[in-house]
């Protein structure tokens, strides 16, 4: 069972791009915890959370392209907050592999970081800036 259900309704920011991106880190989310769930596999949960961190960074990055292309006014505090959850997540990835933390409650705090404040805060805010700049 997912422990995480993406809707349109609730998540998307209306620019296609982006929201196929989050959902596949939505997807990655839910794919270390049924590995963490479903299989001891230090090895499995390695690659995924290696995948997750990965794909983070690449998210992060096409994102921040996108509001400098398009002059977003405040890319500036927009990187800043990538930049902080790319420092929690690869602690995060530290703590594991050096086996100070599990991966399920860092799950969590992932979860309530990036998808709950992340996504429905700010990337709301520079959604319809975007889109008025016909960004789709």
């Amino acid at each position: 069972m997912p422990i995480f259900i993406w809707t349109d309704s609730k998540y998307s920011v209306n620019i296609k791009e982006v929201d196929e991106q989050h959902k596949k880190l939505v997807a990655l989310i839910n794919c270390l915890h049924h590995v963490n769930q479903n299989n001891n596999d230090q090895g499995a949960l390695g690659k995924v959370l290696d995948e997750l961190v990965g794909y983070t960074k690449y998210h992060f990055k096409r994102e921040e392209e996108l509001m400098k292309q398009y002059r977003y006014p405040d890319y500036s505090d927009h990187k800043s907050k990538h930049d902080n959850l790319v420092q929690q997540v690869l602690r995060m990835q530290k703590m594991y592999y050096i086996g100070t933390t599990g991966i399920t409650i860092d799950i969590a705090i992932l979860l309530n970081d990036w998808i709950a404040e992340h996504i429905l805060v700010e990337d709301k805010k520079y959604s319809p800036y975007l889109s008025g700049s016909n960004v789709t």
